[in-house]
């Protein structure tokens, strides 16, 4: 591996790599893997391409997290109208200048939670991949959140999100998605992915019009 950079985020040490092999670059954050994609943003992670299947009707979206910027950039290319939330200012910058991030698009500096609360807008689509070192997914997305994130979805709109979790049975995942729905929603998909490092649960849920 090859070190493009390091930086000092607000959630500690950051190092951007290359890898030999491939030319994939990876975001570590404290040591965890973030993000990997080639140069020009297009993810090695089977959850991001997932997610964009899951948003493919959705025109104006709210993402929240940034990271590497690779579910961003995937969706911009894409024609998508976006606004990135990250309380990590220089994820920004190194999501434009290692991972393809196009320039122009609203990047917003907030915690997650503090801007959805004060958010008035409405979207179709809710992109959630939020996280980092001792991020804890239970804590972060409690009642008074949930309901302000369900607030800011479109009839019609659907929120898909990615958890990070313990094991396959980890409990978190539902927990929070029975926090989104409420009349009228609907559950749409729940899958998980283990790999040596990680194991993920992704769920959607959509608003009925």
């Amino acid at each position: 591996m090859r070190l493009l950079g390091r930086y000092r985020g607000r959630n500690g040490a950051i190092e951007i790599v290359e890898c030999s092999a491939d030319g994939t670059r990876i975001y570590f954050e404290e040591g965890v893997r973030q993000s990997q994609a080639t140069p020009d943003g297009e993810s090695v992670f089977s959850y991001v391409k997932l997610m964009d299947e899951l948003l493919h009707r959705a025109m104006n979206v709210l993402v929240l997290g940034c990271g590497g910027g690779n579910l961003a950039t995937r969706l911009a290319r894409l024609g998508k109208e976006l606004t990135i939330v990250d309380n990590n200012p220089i994820s920004f910058m190194i999501a434009q200048r290692y991972f393809g991030l196009p320039d122009g698009l609203p990047l917003i500096v907030s915690d997650f939670r503090k801007f959805i609360l004060d958010d008035d807008l409405l979207y179709d689509g809710i992109a959630i991949d939020v996280g980092g070192p001792d991020f804890c997914f239970d804590d972060e997305f409690d009642v008074e959140t949930c309901d302000a994130i369900r607030a800011r979805l479109t009839p019609g709109g659907r929120i898909v999100m990615n958890v990070l979790v313990a094991n396959d049975i980890d409990p978190v995942p539902d927990r929070i998605a029975a926090r989104l729905p409420a009349t009228g929603w609907q559950r749409g998909l729940s899958t998980s992915r283990a790999s040596r490092i990680e194991m993920q649960s992704l769920h959607a849920c959509r608003r009925s019009s």
